[in-house]
């Protein structure tokens, strides 16, 4: 993955927080992420709410299936480990 760019100081969010917050309340969702640093180097990232909750719920979607394939798999490791035909 590509290296974003820093696209705000830290001490110049700090002077436009009201202004940035605002954006993130109007855009919502379609609001471009904010990357925060010094140096050119990217430290953090600022993103609207409704992203976040977006990301999470994508996040415990995929934990949720993680687990169910692992289940699968060891079903699936214990029907051939007793010489067992699947069912699939």
């Amino acid at each position: 993955m590509e290296q974003p760019l820093v696209e705000a100081p830290v001490v110049e969010v700090h002077q436009k927080r009201s202004a940035i917050l605002a954006r993130f309340h109007t855009e919502g969702k379609t609001a471009a992420p904010l990357f925060l640093g010094a140096h050119r180097t990217p430290e953090a990232v600022l993103l609207s709410y409704q992203q976040y909750q977006e990301i999470m719920t994508e996040l415990d979607q995929l934990q949720s299936h993680r687990d169910r394939t692992q289940t699968d798999m060891v079903v699936l490791a214990s029907v051939k480990a007793e010489c067992l035909k699947p069912l699939l």
